[in-house]
């Protein structure tokens, strides 16, 4: 293939390129597409081919990456997680949810400081890379900590100022000035949403509000729905209705809306779902851990539903790996249906990438490689025992790859994170340098020290 034929544009305008990505296998997560021996070339943040390599190189590139056979994939989506909440892992353990909250969680966040957060916050993007996740979507406090933070790292963040009941409905309306602040900082890779937490925090005639507040801001919401079964059950005692109709009885399902968990929601609340284009964020390891039970993914997928994976927090998962919350996803719809076909490698990739970017709105810029689309890509060593014989490579990561296999994140063309192969040492660039992650880990150990009620992290 002769490089000119590439793009009508020829050769690109004949500008230098930020990147050219080379020596690939490209697992595009279009139509099950797998692209040997392939090339990327990434211009202003904007995958311009990803393609087989071509046999003429006319090219201009500031940087030419090599990554011998490499595999590589759309970089991941989180769609539900609570960042700053790594403060918390290891300290709230072997609970049901509503004690973890109550008596665990809720006074060891009373104790939180802005630079607790901010701190937090940045750990949990750097792991977050480390995973070859390039999108977040988070709902937390301190949104202004959390701000700070991210603006020195390469993530796609979508953020928010949690609301749940509040003299004169304060939480709403910080939660209404984060977005209008974040709207005005026009960082490409920063976005402000909507996110009551649950029904059983958020009275109905707030909920209405929220509802309210969201169509005036065009503004996404993300909201936890039916994680346990007292929870959903005592929403039904107390209203007559499922905790999903009584969300959808307030208007907040005329705005696009993220549902996080949906363990315990009925027939009816699916067809509320599937009317109002509802998209579930599960979360399988912290709904296991938790004891909260199995979201039935299974039958949201033949309805219709876009179901997408989120991780949790850290103090409940106690990872933000995508990786392995879609093999456990799979795993768990294979056992529960006892039917092996369901949840087929395809899927199981959506699940974690293209479905998170049309929950988020965003699928049309990130979730496959593409041309057009933002260059948000995971790259994983083939060197090592588990990508033996390699019969099937999109199989080989979705049942036996670790994070740890992760060479490089690119976030939105951006190196955002790397690591030499057969090494631990990583390197994570922020917006303007190295970012110390031996730093930032001695910080989050310290604030949880203090925390924790001098319990070691």
């Amino acid at each position: 293939m002769d490089i000119k034929e590439l793009n009508e544009e020829h050769l690109y305008n004949q500008d230098y390129l930020d990147a050219i990505l080379t020596d690939l296998t490209i697992i595009t997560g279009v139509n099950g597409k797998v692209i040997e021996k392939g090339e990327i070339h990434i211009k202003d943040g904007v995958i311009k081919y990803a393609g087989e390599k071509p046999k003429k190189e006319e090219l201009k590139t500031k940087a030419r990456y090599y990554y011998g056979g490499a595999l590589c994939l759309p970089a991941y989506v989180n769609t539900h997680t609570h960042l700053p909440m790594n403060l918390f892992r290891g300290c709230a353990e072997d609970m049901v949810l509503g004690d973890w909250l109550t008596k665990r969680i809720f006074p060891l966040e009373d104790k939180l400081s802005g630079d607790a957060v901010y701190w937090a916050t940045k750990l949990a993007a750097i792991e977050s890379l480390s995973c070859g996740v390039a999108t977040v979507n988070d709902m937390y406090f301190f949104t202004e900590d959390m701000l700070r933070a991210l603006k020195e790292l390469n993530l796609r963040s979508f953020i928010s100022k949690t609301i749940v009941n509040s003299p004169n409905d304060i939480k709403l309306k910080e939660a209404v000035e984060a977005v209008e602040e974040i709207r005005s900082l026009k960082d490409p890779l920063i976005y402000g949403t909507i996110c009551p937490h649950a029904q059983y925090t958020v009275s109905e005639s707030l909920m209405e509000n929220i509802a309210a507040a969201a169509k005036d801001l065009n503004a996404l919401v993300h909201i936890h729905v039916s994680e346990t079964e007292a929870e959903h059950e005592e929403c039904k005692r107390q209203n007559g209705v499922t905790p999903m109709e009584l969300i959808n009885r307030s208007g907040i399902l005329d705005s696009k809306t993220i549902a996080a968990h949906c363990v315990f929601v009925e027939k009816d609340d699916i067809e509320i779902m599937k009317e109002h284009g509802v998209s579930v964020a599960s979360c399988p390891v912290s709904n296991l851990k938790l004891g909260s039970g199995i979201a039935p993914l299974n039958e949201f997928r033949k309805a219709g539903l876009n179901v997408a994976i989120g991780t949790d927090g850290a103090a409940s998962n106690n990872a933000l790996s995508v990786l392995s919350e879609m093999r456990l996803a799979a795993l768990l719809q294979k056992g529960t249906t006892h039917d092996a076909s369901v949840f087929d490698k395809e899927y199981a990739l959506a699940t974690g990438t293209i479905n998170g970017a049309k929950a988020l709105g965003i699928d049309n810029i990130t979730g496959t490689i593409e041309a057009g689309k933002q260059a948000d890509l995971v790259i994983y060593s083939q060197f090592n025992l588990k990508a033996s014989p390699g019969i099937d490579k999109l199989y080989d990561v979705l049942y036996a790859y670790e994070d740890s296999y992760v060479l490089a994140t690119y976030v939105a063309g951006t190196l955002a994170y790397e690591r030499r192969d057969g090494s631990n040492i990583c390197r994570i660039n922020g917006r303007d340098g190295e970012i110390d992650v031996h730093e930032v880990m001695a910080k989050v150990r310290e604030y949880t020290k203090d925390i924790c009620m001098g319990q070691e992290p």
